[in-house]
């Protein structure tokens, strides 16, 4: 594989994991923060912790998301970074 097609493949996984991120935020009404949050006044005892659980899940893939597509540009590049590394060193 060419660079030019891995760095087109790496741009579209990267792509689809922020879509993948966004569409996981806005359909998952079952933990809809907002909700929760209106209906604190109504003096439930375990609306806290499901507010809280809505707050984990909604945020735990800006976290993870950077990582994996951290890894993946490794495992795709790391052969052009060896490669260009050995050049500087030659010279």
């Amino acid at each position: 594989m060419t660079f030019t097609t891995r760095l087109c493949v790496y741009a579209l996984l990267t792509i689809a994991a922020f879509a993948a991120w966004h569409r996981h935020t806005a359909t998952d009404l079952a933990r809809d923060e907002t909700a929760l949050a209106v209906r604190q006044f109504d003096n439930d005892a375990s609306l806290p912790d499901k507010l809280q659980q809505a707050s984990l899940a909604q945020n735990w893939w800006p976290l993870i998301w950077p990582a994996l597509i951290i890894a993946v540009g490794i495992v795709m590049f790391w052969d052009d970074v060896e490669r260009w590394w050995r050049q500087e060193d030659v010279h």
